[in-house]
């Protein structure tokens, strides 16, 4: 009997053991599997991986005002305006003052003699022409010349799709530092499409990337508001660097820096001219305007401000900032967010006078 109970107490501590190996063995390849799945995430993951003691390189400068930082190179940036707010004015007076040769600098933009691509998706040839015919004014060269840091493509012909794909050619081909893409709606179907905006942001945003240039997109605001159009407008202004906004007081346009990563640039303005001794010129600069900056206009010559009209007749000049807030949304029947933008605009612009942080008055 002793030795039946011996030998069942030892059959058991062996079958004991040999668990307690199995599951040893297994702890083991676990680990070993866990690890090695670990190390193949790790690698997937580690080109995008950033640490503070990593050691990056300054953003490199595109367009420059002054000592503010615009444009740098591997990001995207947006000028947005209602229509015939002079945005392509600007945007030539931007390429312009770059590439200018004469040595008088204009609209405190940094001089960079750099490859630009200009890609217009709406005007005709004949109107695009224009543009270089300016950009060649702005830079003091003859006004028929072919800069060679100048590609200039004309593609409203084509489909939204073939506008891109041509786009991704001509950035390959030319290699620019600044792209200018007038029009960038016309590279999708429907602009209010999420998926379809998502997909081309996200496209300019690794072709800025992989070329180490700026991508700058020219489009419309919606009605009565400063928010760009559509998804595709509400998509780049969450991905740009940079969001300039243009519009006009009579014949002024105002340029303001919407939305900045950077350090915000003083808002400036400027004007259309005709051109000095334009007969002088060639028979292409008789008629062509050229923008010019100018000053500011004052306060006073401005139509005057929508909030303060507001705080004064609806509000008897004193109000709290959210009350007045409301107030402008239901008299311009524009949305929250357009009217709390006018309230902090007017507020920056001396316009109101903020008292104790939650309440505006007339100064």
């Amino acid at each position: 009997m002793t030795e039946e109970l011996d030998t069942t107490t030892q059959t058991a501590d062996y079958e004991a053991y040999e668990q307690t190996l199995r599951e040893a063995n297994d702890f083991i390849l676990r680990k070993q599997l866990d690890e090695m799945y670990r190390e193949e995430l790790r690698q997937k993951i580690e080109p995008y991986t950033l640490r503070a003691d990593h050691q990056l390189p300054p953003l490199k400068p595109v367009v420059k005002r002054g000592e503010v930082l615009i444009c740098s190179e591997g990001n995207i940036s947006a000028v947005v305006g209602e229509a015939k707010s002079k945005k392509t004015f600007l945007c030539t007076a931007i390429v312009g003052s770059m590439l200018e040769w004469g040595g008088s600098q204009q609209f405190g933009i940094e001089r960079r003699l750099c490859r630009v691509l200009w890609v217009d998706t709406e005007q005709s040839k004949e109107h695009i022409q224009k543009v270089l015919f300016r950009i060649n004014l702005l830079t003091h060269v003859k006004i028929t010349s072919s800069l060679p840091h100048i590609l200039m493509q004309t593609l409203r012909e084509e489909s939204p799709k073939d506008r891109l794909q041509l786009l991704r050619y001509a950035i390959e081909y030319q290699k620019p530092k600044l792209v200018v893409v007038d029009g960038v709606s016309d590279l999708l179907t429907n602009t209010n499409n999420l998926e379809e905006s998502e997909a081309l942001v996200a496209e300019l945003l690794t072709l800025s990337t992989i070329y180490s240039c700026h991508i700058m997109c020219v489009l419309h605001t919606n009605p009565n508001s400063d928010k760009a159009r559509g998804h595709l407008g509400s998509t780049l202004m969450r991905k740009a660097e940079t969001v300039l906004f243009v519009h006009r007081v009579g014949d002024i346009s105002i340029v303001e820096p919407q939305y900045c990563r950077n350090m915000p640039f003083e808002r400036f303005a400027f004007c259309v001219d005709e051109v000095e001794d334009a007969s002088s010129l060639g028979p292409q600069a008789v008629g062509l305007g050229l923008p010019v900056e100018c000053d500011l206009p004052s306060v006073g010559s401005e139509q005057e401000d929508d909030c303060v009209r507001i705080l004064r007749n609806e509000l008897g000049g004193s109000a709290e900032r959210k009350l007045l807030t409301t107030k402008v949304e239901q008299v311009l029947g524009v949305t929250h967010g357009y009217a709390k933008v006018k309230v902090t605009r007017a507020i920056q612009r001396g316009m109101l006078k903020l008292c104790d942080a939650d309440v505006v008055m007339l100064p």
